[in-house]
């Protein structure tokens, strides 16, 4: 028996059953699987490119991820599951050996530097944490505070970084 000589309804019914049997096994769609929309998001809002949005999320989250332990910065990612891509080209965490200017800022600089680098000027730069911090709090408000209070958005709390350094050193 071939299946041109099956009737229409069969083969329909047939399909059907495929169809479902085969989204059975599958199982629920992952939150992965969810369309980005902080990503575009940031672009429309800072009216910037792709490729300068993904250069300015990694440059955040390298800095997030020398700054927080471990587990908060775990907690980070999973509040933001579409830059998992970004994140997996992340180094891994530095030694913390011998000075740099960057360690002693907290890497505040080399982070500001590197968004201006990406065409965000001083409010631009509020606005792109902003945007990424509220995204955050929707998932996770507690970690959203941590990166809140890890990001510095302009060269003021640079300095302010060394400051408080130099001071806890006398």
């Amino acid at each position: 028996m071939s299946l041109r000589s099956l009737p229409f309804r069969t083969l329909r019914l047939a399909g059907a059953l495929l169809l479902s049997t085969s989204l059975m096994l599958s199982g629920p769609v992952a939150a992965e699987e969810q369309p980005p929309v902080l990503m575009p998001e940031i672009m429309e809002q800072l009216n910037i490119s792709k490729e300068q949005a993904n250069a300015s999320m990694t440059a955040l989250l390298a800095f997030a991820k020398e700054q927080m332990d471990a587990g908060h910065f775990d907690k980070l990612v999973a509040a933001m599951p579409e830059t998992m891509a970004l994140v997996q080209s992340l180094p891994e965490k530095a030694e913390e050996s011998g000075f740099s200017l960057s360690k002693l800022t907290g890497g505040a600089s080399e982070l500001l530097s590197q968004l201006q680098e990406q065409g965000l000027n001083a409010e631009k730069m509020q606005q792109f944490v902003d945007m990424i911090v509220q995204y955050v709090k929707e998932n996770d408000a507690e970690i959203a505070q941590t990166l809140k209070e890890t990001i510095p958005t302009n060269v003021e709390d640079a300095k302010s970084a060394v400051l408080k350094f130099l001071q806890e050193q006398e």
